[in-house]
């Protein structure tokens, strides 16, 4: 399979805050979906999380090279 290792830093003083981490599969990417969850009292996040501006789907150019990549990319699958 292709993937890339990914990472997730946090500072020595907040693995005493840390719950849970995650690395998820992610088939459409070469990247997984890396997660934690702190328990702070102090550190509240207004934004839990990206979002990919869908706008962006419109544009043909952008249209044309994502077909081109995932069809590499599950040519490439399909090799494995």
């Amino acid at each position: 399979r292709y993937s890339c290792i990914d990472y997730i830093f946090i500072q020595q003083e907040g693995l005493t805050h840390l719950q849970k981490a995650d690395i998820r599969p992610t088939p459409w990417a070469d990247h997984s979906e890396t997660s934690i969850h702190l328990d702070s009292p102090i550190f509240k996040p207004t934004r839990t999380s990206w979002r990919m501006n869908e706008s962006l789907l419109l544009d043909v150019v952008i249209q044309s090279q994502l077909t081109v990549h995932l069809n590499q990319y599950f040519e490439r699958e399909r090799n494995c």
